[in-house]
């Protein structure tokens, strides 16, 4: 539990800034952003992320990821900004 807290402690160091909600929409047609998360995880993530690269993912909307309190990677910042 310990290394968990202090690896989210890091990437909370060297993450973007993030917005507020969840379930933001997305700026490609209004829709809600496709997102991933990792089994057991605590955040969802860009499919991209190096925090999800070569795992077993779940596809999601970010606003069903909210929906099971998962966060927002702060590596990957895969919610909208605009």
């Amino acid at each position: 539990e310990m290394v968990a807290d202090v690896h989210a402690a890091l990437l909370e160091l060297r993450a973007p800034p993030r917005l507020a909600s969840a379930g933001a929409e997305s700026t490609n047609g209004g829709g809600p952003t496709e997102v991933v998360i990792v089994e057991g995880g605590e955040h969802f993530h860009r499919e991209s992320c190096s925090m999800a690269d070569g795992k077993a993912v779940e596809r999601l909307t970010s606003e069903a990821a909210g929906a099971r309190s998962l966060r927002a990677c702060p590596l990957c910042d895969p919610l909208p900004t605009g």
